[in-house]
Order: structure tokens, then sequence, then C-alpha cells
């Protein structure tokens, strides 16, 4: 199963998305946007803040639905590098989403997709996140 994921962040407002995909055809999708104010202190993040909770959102569904494998893509090289260590997690934020995925009860391939790349799912997560 693969989720494709973005966030987007404009006018105090995060946007965020993921788009699951099996076998190259559409399974769902979800998005939604949230407020400084909902945030709190992971809201000075900003774009970084809203690729963090599309990709967590994502992972959250995947553990819902009872998946043991995840592949996820993503444009923001942060969503990774937290993660394998390349980055070291520093704020809280990054320090709780690297705590966040170590958790999960399944494995998570990384791939990182250029972010508008014509790749059709990464585009659909894009335009999903977009805040208005």
């Amino acid at each position: 199963m693969r989720i494709y994921t973005d966030g987007s962040f404009k006018d105090g407002l995060f946007g965020w998305a993921f788009v699951v995909v099996e076998n190259d055809h559409f399974v769902h999708q979800e998005y939604g946007e949230l407020t400084a104010e909902e945030l709190g202190d992971n809201a000075s993040s900003r774009n970084v803040t809203s690729e963090l909770i599309a990709a967590r959102k994502a992972l959250e569904w995947a553990a819902q639905k009872g998946y043991k494998k995840v592949t996820l893509f993503y444009d923001y090289e942060g969503v990774a590098k937290w993660i394998d260590g390349s980055w070291r997690a520093k704020k809280p934020l990054t320090k709780e989403w690297h705590r966040f995925v170590h958790d999960l009860p399944f494995d998570v391939e990384f791939i990182h997709v250029k972010g508008h790349s014509d790749d059709k799912w990464n585009e659909m997560a894009d335009s999903l996140a977009s805040v208005a």
C-alpha cells in the first residue's frame, strides 16, 4: 500500500492531505486544515508542521486499518531524515515525529518524490492540502 502526503501553510492555516493507493488504484483520501491555536507551540514551524501532520495522520489511518507495511511518499525531505537519523530531531515537533514513527506497529518505507513533478498521486495530495 502506498500513501502520498503533503502539507501547506498560508495565512495562519495549516493544510494537510494524504492519498492512499493500492495497485495504482485510488483507495482513500483525507485532508483538512488546522489553525495555529489548535497546534500551539508546533505552529511556529509552518510548512514543516503541515508536512508532518499529513504524514502522521496517514500513518495513524494505516495503523487503524491494520496494515503491516506502508510505503510513504513525501516531498519534504525532513519527513524521512528525522527518522533515519540524517537530521537530528531537536525541536519538540521533530522529536515527537521520530518517536511516533518508531513506535508504529508496522514498517514504513519512505520514498521522496519531487514536488510538482507530474506524479499523479503526489499532485492529488498537493491539491487537497492546499490552503485557499
